[in-house]
């Protein structure tokens, strides 16, 4: 959001990353932290789903498999990192200039959010 202020703050004399440093700075911070979110709210899920796949001794059925928490919670945190991995790429590679990816890049990151909390219930 401080990327969409950028004129704003930087006439008002407000102090903001993209302002001290610039949107490119900015803009590789959100990268970097919307993708090591990903990163890090897909890591428990994904390793549920990894040893429950190894523990299985005979060839789990499609549906079973489906059934269980750790595929649900494993799509929906991925999907949530798939999703905010897209649009930081988006920000990022527009250095935050563009205000209609920026707000598109905001309004998916709560969708993302929501669905990584779906991925701990």
């Amino acid at each position: 959001m401080d990327i969409n202020d950028f004129d704003a703050d930087k006439h008002s004399g407000i102090e903001t990353v993209p302002g001290k440093y610039g949107r490119s700075v900015a803009s590789g911070i959100v990268f970097g932290s919307w993708i090591l979110s990903g990163i890090f709210v897909s890591i428990g899920p994904v390793s549920n789903l990894a040893r429950y796949i190894l523990e299985q001794k005979t060839r789990v059925p499609f549906f079973k498999f489906i059934q269980q928490a750790s595929f649900r919670q494993s799509l929906l945190a991925v999907s949530g990192a798939i999703m905010l991995g897209r649009r930081a790429f988006q920000v990022r590679n527009h250095e935050g200039i563009r205000h209609d990816i920026n707000d598109t890049a905001i309004e998916e990151c709560k969708k993302a959010v929501l669905l990584y909390l779906a991925a701990f219930i």
